[in-house]
């Protein structure tokens, strides 16, 4: 993640490496690794394959499915590029390899959320001492 604006956002996986630009993915590396953190990046399948099958465009008076289409289909083309880019710039290895260079200051544990009918995972709690 990075903070822009006074938030905090992710920047460099999925549709985030596919949406935003090569210039704001470098700035979120570049900050994490100021602060000494190693960044993460990672794709799904389909976001490399620009040639994929499609699903059929939704109508415009279905604003919801067509921002999801939107989400699944813009910049594909520009997905490859970037990744190479950054695999030109950047080291980059397994999550196993970079938690043995930069082991965790803090350790959490997950636990359930209970089930409220409105947002379902975990959340974070202090690790038990």
């Amino acid at each position: 993640v990075m903070h822009l604006a006074g938030r905090t956002i992710p920047f460099s996986g999925g549709g985030y490496l596919r949406l935003f630009p090569l210039s704001l993915i470098k700035a979120g590396f570049a900050q994490n690794h100021r602060v000494g953190r190693p960044g993460m990046s990672y794709i799904h399948p389909r976001e490399v394959n620009p040639g994929q099958p499609r699903l059929p465009r939704p109508a415009i008076w279905r604003p919801m499915a067509l921002l999801k289409y939107l989400k699944y289909y813009v910049n594909l083309k520009s997905t490859r590029p970037k990744l190479a880019a950054l695999l030109r710039e950047y080291r980059f290895g397994t999550v196993a390899e970079v938690l043995r260079r930069h082991p965790p200051t803090s350790t959490v544990r997950l636990a359930p959320r209970p089930a409220t009918g409105t947002r379902a995972g975990f959340e974070l709690l202090p690790a038990a001492s």
